[in-house]
């Protein structure tokens, strides 16, 4: 079985025991590639039931274009640049770049996930958008 069929197998879509996400989540830190290490991040929280919707405002439900978006605690999610202003403070930029790649992260496509090349900006901004989501999963 694979990595996922594994941790799919092993981790209920209600279960956010803190103690296994921490492990999973230390374990697949220590991969050098940073890029793989946001493929699995990714795929584990989709994996765990916890899919962003990476098309939909998670406030006004209208769709994302492309271009840049927030995080939002309170929305739960993603949102467009119009709710942000409606929004309180704890709304974070995410580039249109990260959207892109979950996106073709959603697809389960490692190879052509392999394929992508990324500025370190656009990883940094990666790992802080999974960091978001990570921390609405456990908290």
């Amino acid at each position: 079985k694979s990595f996922f069929d594994f941790l799919d197998d092993i981790i209920g879509f209600d279960d956010v025991d803190k103690n296994i996400w921490n492990l999973i989540l230390d374990f697949i830190s220590q991969d050098t590639d940073s890029l793989i290490n946001v493929f699995f991040k990714f795929r584990l929280i989709s994996l765990a039931g916890f899919s962003p919707d990476l098309k939909n405002c998670n406030s006004c439900k209208g769709v994302l274009k492309e271009k840049d978006h927030f995080f939002s605690f309170k929305e739960r999610g993603i949102i467009c640049g119009n709710c942000a202003l409606k929004n309180d403070l704890t709304v974070f930029l995410i580039l249109s770049s990260t959207i892109k790649i979950m996106r073709i992260f959603e697809k389960q496509n490692k190879n052509l996930t392999m394929k992508l090349k990324l500025s370190k900006k656009e990883l940094d901004d990666l790992e802080r958008t999974l960091e978001y989501f990570k921390n609405l999963v456990l908290y």
